[in-house]
């Protein structure tokens, strides 16, 4: 089973980001009001910025024309996301449409076919940009390292070598290669799936238009669509399959819900396996049911497998913590700003009873990230799981997302989170598996679930 290095962009037919923790509401820290903050140095330079727009718009000798207009907007945009950048790595500035798709995922459902997509050999590509870099400076660090004077190397690299600009745009901008767009995961009961699309597969054409040498995110707005109408896909499934022809499968869009569990099943007459795509909003309910589900079928120990899971919201990770740690344990630590640590209890079982008290595994992988690494951090401190599988992305930040009045939005970091015993910050560390392990892509089987299956049976 393929598992290797995925440096996945994942999408639910959107461009779907790899997500912190998130918060739906800003922490009440005392900070100034808006009126306030304006009288700092930072507000009236705000105010100088805005009043140029307004003294454009309105006194300028002629009237903006609609390119003057458009161009202004994308000046406005690009200075919005330079402020953040300055920020953190993780901290970001959504325009119109990129936030519309990220509300998408928040809801936990969407309109389009149900899929996720990177672009193939993208770890490849990265490497060879990395020795170009390297070559011209051999004892560059990029762990330890400013990210702004990291940003400013590229830069530097790509002006000077063409070859490295070109990897640079194909990796930034998703440039889909002439192998095609590659799925990574169908997402289970949409539309995809139903149409008999595998991962694995290639995509080569949206409605019999070639997609090489597009960026990702157009190919995506191609494949995206209202529920009820359709899209055709010319696809490409791999060698092994011996299929030496494209496919074509014409597939009827449809709403999806993303809030799933992507897959529960019992692997053997004891042990049972839950697999999770995200934090979003009711997964916590899917866990729950489809625990309940599998003790039903005589489960006595329990695989969670978090690989490839980017995160989501915290408090759908906070509430599958709540049954699974032991009443009165501290399940994970908040730490925003000017403030002590919060703790996030794990409450009695009169009002939040546990689900299950047997043997668990938890799966995770370099690409397991943000509240995925909340949980694995949490239940292997607590003594609950072992973890097995690759140390995990590294990403301990808690952000918040803000609507802004132009229907762009923002997500900015307000905290990170800290594990529940040593009080540790992963953030750029990463969870260290207490077994590690990786799936070997040439076999037909999964090694990290055999090896969970082992340490379980124990």
């Amino acid at each position: 089973m393929k598992a290797g290095f995925k440096a996945i962009l994942i999408i639910f037919l959107s461009l779907f980001l790899l997500s912190s923790p998130i918060t739906l509401a800003n922490q009440d820290s005392g900070n100034p009001s808006f009126e306030e903050w304006l009288k700092t140095p930072l507000g009236l330079k705000a105010m100088s910025f805005t009043k140029t727009l307004f003294l454009a718009d309105t006194i300028y000798y002629q009237p903006l024309t609609p390119e003057q207009t458009e161009a202004i907007k994308k000046i406005q945009g690009e200075s919005l996301s330079e402020i953040v950048g300055v920020l953190d790595k993780h901290s970001r500035y959504h325009g119109v449409e990129e936030w519309e798709e990220i509300k998408e995922g928040l809801e936990g459902k969407f309109e389009g076919v149900g899929l996720r997509l990177s672009i193939p050999d993208l770890s490849k590509l990265q490497e060879k940009l990395m020795a170009i870099v390297r070559e011209k400076i051999p004892s560059l660090n990029s762990e330890i390292l400013n990210p702004e004077f990291i940003k400013a190397v590229y830069k530097w690299i790509t002006e000077i070598n063409p070859e490295a600009k070109k990897l640079y745009d194909r990796i930034t901008q998703g440039i889909i290669p002439e192998s095609g767009l590659l799925i990574d995961g169908v997402i289970a009961k949409g539309p995809a799936e139903k149409s008999g699309v595998k991962k694995g597969w290639l995509i080569i054409k949206i409605d019999d238009k070639k997609i090489e040498g597009m960026a990702m995110k157009d190919a995506v707005k191609l494949i995206k669509g209202p529920s009820g109408t359709k899209v055709r896909l010319t696809l490409v499934p791999p060698k092994s399959e011996r299929i030496r022809t494209p496919i074509e499968a014409e597939i009827t869009r449809g709403v999806i819900q993303t809030s799933i569990i992507s897959s529960a099943r019992m692997l053997n007459g004891e042990t049972g396996y839950i697999r999770f795509t995200d934090f979003y909003e009711g997964v916590d309910k899917d866990f729950k049911n489809n625990v309940a589900f599998l003790k039903s079928r005589g489960m006595k120990s329990l695989i969670i497998d978090l690989r490839d899971n980017p995160g989501g919201l915290l408090h759908m990770a906070h509430r599958i913590l709540e049954v699974l740690v032991p009443a009165g344990r501290i399940a994970i630590y908040a730490k925003y700003r000017d403030s002590n640590l919060e703790p996030y209890w794990s409450l009695p079982e009169n009002v939040i009873p546990k689900v299950f008290s047997g043997k668990i595994a938890v799966l995770i992988n370099e690409n397991s990230a943000s509240a995925s690494e909340l949980m694995a951090s949490s239940l292997k401190e607590h003594g609950i799981a072992v973890i097995i599988g690759k140390k995990s992305f590294g990403k301990a930040s808690i952000q918040v997302i803000e609507a802004l009045p132009d229907g762009s939005g923002l997500r900015l970091t307000i905290g990170h989170y800290l594990s529940p015993v040593s009080r540790e910050d992963i953030h750029d560390k990463g969870v260290i598996p207490n077994i590690e392990i990786s799936d070997n892509p040439d076999t037909p089987d999964d090694e990290v679930i055999l090896k969970a299956i082992k340490e379980l049976n124990k």
